[in-house]
Protein backbone atom coordinates (compact mmCIF):
# COMPACT_ATOMS: atom_id res chain seq x y z
CA UNK A 1 0.00 0.00 0.00
CA UNK A 2 1.44 3.11 -0.61
CA UNK A 3 -0.01 6.32 0.50
CA UNK A 4 0.35 9.71 -1.85
CA UNK A 5 -0.71 12.80 -0.35
CA UNK A 6 -1.05 16.17 -2.18
CA UNK A 7 1.93 18.75 -0.22
CA UNK A 8 0.80 22.29 -0.38
CA UNK A 9 4.18 23.97 -2.25
CA UNK A 10 3.95 26.01 0.91
CA UNK A 11 4.52 23.23 3.50
CA UNK A 12 6.93 21.51 0.95
CA UNK A 13 10.32 22.90 4.03
CA UNK A 14 8.36 21.72 6.78
CA UNK A 15 7.71 18.42 4.89
CA UNK A 16 11.81 18.31 3.56
CA UNK A 17 12.99 18.53 6.88
CA UNK A 18 10.77 15.86 8.92
CA UNK A 19 11.95 13.23 6.02
CA UNK A 20 15.29 14.15 6.33
CA UNK A 21 15.13 14.18 10.43
CA UNK A 22 13.58 11.02 10.09
CA UNK A 23 15.84 9.05 7.96
CA UNK A 24 18.87 10.49 9.93
CA UNK A 25 17.02 9.25 13.35
CA UNK A 26 16.08 5.53 11.89
CA UNK A 27 19.74 4.87 10.54
CA UNK A 28 20.82 6.17 14.24
CA UNK A 29 18.43 3.49 15.65
CA UNK A 30 19.30 0.66 13.23
CA UNK A 31 23.09 1.19 13.88
CA UNK A 32 23.03 0.69 17.52
CA UNK A 33 20.03 -2.48 16.95
CA UNK A 34 23.21 -3.99 14.58
CA UNK A 35 25.65 -3.09 16.63
CA UNK A 36 23.94 -4.26 19.87
CA UNK A 37 23.30 -7.59 18.75
CA UNK A 38 27.08 -7.87 16.92
CA UNK A 39 29.18 -10.79 18.94
CA UNK A 40 26.09 -12.55 20.55
CA UNK A 41 26.88 -16.24 21.26
CA UNK A 42 23.27 -17.74 19.60
CA UNK A 43 20.43 -15.65 18.08
CA UNK A 44 18.08 -14.98 20.78
CA UNK A 45 21.22 -13.09 22.45
CA UNK A 46 21.36 -11.33 19.78
CA UNK A 47 17.36 -11.02 19.14
CA UNK A 48 17.67 -10.09 23.23
CA UNK A 49 20.41 -7.18 23.00
CA UNK A 50 18.76 -5.94 20.08
CA UNK A 51 15.66 -5.62 22.10
CA UNK A 52 17.23 -4.11 25.18
CA UNK A 53 19.17 -1.62 22.77
CA UNK A 54 15.86 -0.49 21.13
CA UNK A 55 14.61 0.51 24.59
CA UNK A 56 17.89 2.52 25.42
CA UNK A 57 16.79 4.24 22.21
CA UNK A 58 13.67 4.80 23.39
CA UNK A 59 14.78 6.55 26.34
CA UNK A 60 17.07 8.39 24.60
CA UNK A 61 14.41 9.47 21.84
CA UNK A 62 12.36 10.56 24.33
CA UNK A 63 14.93 12.50 27.11
CA UNK A 64 15.65 14.39 23.48
CA UNK A 65 11.98 14.92 22.62
CA UNK A 66 11.45 16.21 26.08
CA UNK A 67 14.34 18.29 25.76
CA UNK A 68 13.27 20.04 22.75
CA UNK A 69 9.44 20.13 23.88
CA UNK A 70 11.01 22.01 27.49
CA UNK A 71 13.27 24.72 25.38
CA UNK A 72 11.00 25.48 22.55
CA UNK A 73 12.72 25.58 20.13
CA UNK A 74 11.34 27.01 16.64
CA UNK A 75 9.29 25.30 14.87
CA UNK A 76 11.58 24.07 11.78
CA UNK A 77 13.86 22.89 14.38
CA UNK A 78 11.60 21.35 16.03
CA UNK A 79 10.27 19.67 13.34
CA UNK A 80 13.95 18.85 12.12
CA UNK A 81 14.95 17.57 15.48
CA UNK A 82 11.46 16.87 16.99
CA UNK A 83 9.41 15.02 14.86
CA UNK A 84 12.09 13.93 12.21
CA UNK A 85 15.04 12.91 13.97
CA UNK A 86 13.82 11.60 17.03
CA UNK A 87 10.46 10.27 15.68
CA UNK A 88 12.43 8.47 13.05
CA UNK A 89 15.16 7.54 15.90
CA UNK A 90 12.60 5.74 18.25
CA UNK A 91 10.02 2.93 17.82
CA UNK A 92 6.99 2.42 19.22
CA UNK A 93 6.08 -0.73 16.64
CA UNK A 94 9.65 -2.56 17.07
CA UNK A 95 8.60 -2.30 21.57
CA UNK A 96 5.13 -3.51 20.55
CA UNK A 97 6.72 -6.28 18.44
CA UNK A 98 9.41 -7.40 20.80
CA UNK A 99 6.59 -7.82 23.87
CA UNK A 100 4.14 -9.35 21.41
CA UNK A 101 7.34 -12.10 20.90
CA UNK A 102 7.88 -12.49 24.28
CA UNK A 103 4.60 -13.01 25.34
CA UNK A 104 4.18 -15.46 22.57
CA UNK A 105 7.10 -17.47 24.11
CA UNK A 106 5.32 -17.13 27.47
CA UNK A 107 8.39 -15.23 28.77
CA UNK A 108 5.74 -13.18 31.13
CA UNK A 109 7.97 -11.72 33.77
CA UNK A 110 10.29 -10.74 31.14
CA UNK A 111 7.61 -9.36 29.15
CA UNK A 112 6.12 -7.45 32.29
CA UNK A 113 9.65 -5.79 33.05
CA UNK A 114 10.16 -5.28 29.54
CA UNK A 115 6.86 -2.89 28.92
CA UNK A 116 7.22 -1.34 32.10
CA UNK A 117 10.86 -0.52 32.10
CA UNK A 118 9.85 0.83 28.36
CA UNK A 119 6.69 2.79 29.19
CA UNK A 120 8.14 4.05 32.70
CA UNK A 121 11.82 5.03 31.28
CA UNK A 122 10.37 6.50 28.47
CA UNK A 123 8.05 9.02 30.52
CA UNK A 124 10.52 9.69 33.01
CA UNK A 125 13.43 10.56 30.26
CA UNK A 126 10.93 12.68 28.61
CA UNK A 127 9.90 14.74 31.63
CA UNK A 128 13.38 14.60 32.85
CA UNK A 129 14.69 15.95 29.41
CA UNK A 130 11.52 19.17 29.91
CA UNK A 131 12.25 19.96 33.13
CA UNK A 132 16.09 20.20 32.71
CA UNK A 133 15.26 22.45 29.39
CA UNK A 134 13.15 24.31 31.43
CA UNK A 135 15.52 25.19 34.26
CA UNK A 136 18.55 25.82 32.15
CA UNK A 137 16.63 28.64 30.07
CA UNK A 138 14.99 30.06 32.58
CA UNK A 139 11.19 28.97 31.45
CA UNK A 140 8.92 27.54 33.68
CA UNK A 141 8.15 24.28 34.39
Amino acid sequence: WVLITYVPPETMLEHALVGAGAAVGAMFRFSISQKASQGAATINAARTRAMWSIAGVNFAGSFALGWLAGSGVPRQQSLLFGTGLCGGFTTYSTFAVDSMQLLSERKLGIAAVFVTSTCVGSIVAAGAGWTIARRLSKRPA
